[in-house]
């Protein structure tokens, strides 16, 4: 992935689909930031009342 996009890439293995989703949902919106998650744990925390993802 680094070959094609012509820059490093850091990633970071944060646990719980919940809690990666929050911090995404957290970044600074420069576009630098990708979550890649398992369709159940992200199905999951959207529908949680208490998820900052809520609308």
């Amino acid at each position: 992935m680094s070959k094609s996009l012509g820059q490093s890439i850091i990633v970071e293995n944060i646990g719980g689909g919940s809690i990666a989703s929050q911090a995404v949902a957290k970044a600074a919106p420069d576009g630098y930031t990708l979550l890649v998650a398992y369709v159940g744990w992200t199905r999951s925390s959207i529908r949680s009342t208490s998820s900052a993802l809520t609308p």
